[in-house]
């Protein structure tokens, strides 16, 4: 009888395991985002509940590019309406110089904590300052004085290149890399001042704002490249270096006691390659997904996607067909190319063959990584975004005329998955 229920046991264990490395996710529906106009389309991101996307727009209109600045649009889930811009447009009166509140943003993101705080960069005294607003889709578009001027409370000493608003014991912190302090990671409770004024009335940064312990780990004119944090800000992990040079750091992080420690990350890599781009898998943080750049003697860059756990030293290649666009880079310093899906055991990138097709990789198999296409329609796609509750895939594509890339049209696809 024992036997007899232990051959039963490894064949369901066995057809359990066969059924896993031959599940496929497939395609429920996919929906386009309707837009009252042409433009371009940067950095959809989903909010906490995944009901709601928001993204950075640039209408195609009559003026010159240099001359429009993005708005942030947001879009709730299953609405036939088009998506609704977060701040209305208010020209001032004319003037010498004429101004405009219209938002001039970059990288908007959602509350880690709440559902409908939204954080994003606009236009105050100079660009990509931080403000938020905890939105009701229904009263959009919204006035520009409602918008909680966060730089204030923060003390903002400069433009934001990088942020991430994190959870960490029931409070949400930013974690801050400014265009003007480079070589710092700064963090705020969102009343803890990253910067502060001299007398000479210039803001300078608050360098007890500066994630613990790391200032001994950065050389005085080394850059930072990107970071990335796991959830609860336990870990961070970040890309410093110059090209070649590049390495990746990785930081264990206390933020309640102010204490850290860190160690280089042993990467394995090719001669000439460069490391980019490293994220935690969602669910396990001693497993990483990163990106290697390489050359060859044409001049052609390629990026492959790897894997590795922390505690050792070996990787595994993903694929060596990951596309990434270079000049879309100016927004958001991490991937938008690939993504994890929240559950960690499938990784989706956007593929280098001719149309640029979403495809996914199947990680319960490193040994053997099987990689499909994801079937739908879809092509030139962009960038990436997956919702927390993995359930829909967010797709931005970008078509250019064959004479003007400034005729771009921009689509935002929601690709709903059943795995």
């Amino acid at each position: 009888m024992i036997k007899t229920t232990i051959i039963v046991l490894k064949l369901f264990l066995t057809l359990f395991l066969i059924q896993s490395m031959n599940a496929q996710i497939a395609v429920k529906s996919i929906n386009s985002v309707p837009l009252a106009e042409r433009g371009e389309i940067n950095n959809p991101v989903w909010s906490r509940d995944s009901r709601t996307v928001a993204f950075e727009f640039l209408g195609i209109g009559n003026k010159k590019k240099s001359q429009k600045k993005p708005k942030v649009m947001i879009y709730r889930l299953g609405s036939y309406q088009s998506a609704k811009p977060l701040l209305k447009v208010k020209q001032s009166t004319r003037t010498l110089i004429q101004t405009t509140d219209e938002i001039s943003s970059r990288l908007p993101s959602w509350s880690s904590k709440n559902n409908n705080t939204l954080y994003f960069l606009y236009e105050k005294y100079k660009p990509r300052f931080i403000g938020k607003y905890n939105l009701d889709y229904s009263d959009l578009p919204v006035n520009y004085d409602e918008v909680i001027p966060l730089y204030k409370s923060i003390t903002q000493p400069s433009e934001i290149s990088e942020y991430y608003p994190i959870s960490v014991d029931g409070r949400e912190y930013l974690f801050i890399r400014l265009k003007n302090f480079s070589r710092f990671i700064f963090y705020t409770n969102q009343n803890a001042k990253i910067g502060y004024k001299k007398h000479s009335k210039k803001f300078i940064p608050n360098e007890n704002q500066v994630i613990p312990d790391f200032k001994k780990w950065i050389k005085p004119n080394e850059l930072i490249e990107s970071f990335s944090l796991s959830k609860n800000a336990s870990k961070i992990i970040i890309c410093k270096g110059d090209d070649k040079d590049k390495i990746f750091l990785l930081g264990e992080l206390d933020i309640e006691e102010i204490e850290a420690d860190y160690h280089k990350v042993p990467v394995q890599k090719s001669k000439d390659g460069v490391l980019q781009e490293p994220s935690f898998n969602p669910i396990n943080s001693d497993v990483i997904a990163y990106l290697e750049m390489k050359g060859n003697k044409e001049s052609e860059i390629f990026y492959h996607l790897l894997l590795q756990r922390l505690d050792t030293p070996r990787n595994y290649l993903l694929t060596t067909e990951l596309y990434r666009n270079e000049d879309n880079k100016t927004t958001r310093p991490n991937s938008t190319s690939y993504v994890w899906h929240p559950n960690g055991n499938y990784i989706f990138f956007i593929s280098t063959d001719e149309k640029r097709k979403v495809a996914y990789v199947d990680l319960s198999n490193l040994q053997k990584p099987r990689i499909r296409k994801l079937k739908t329609d879809i092509e030139f796609a962009e960038q990436l975004a997956i919702s927390p509750n993995g359930k829909y895939l967010a797709v931005m594509t970008k078509i250019a005329s064959e004479t003007d890339n400034t005729d771009a049209l921009g689509q935002l696809f929601i690709v709903e998955l059943t795995l």
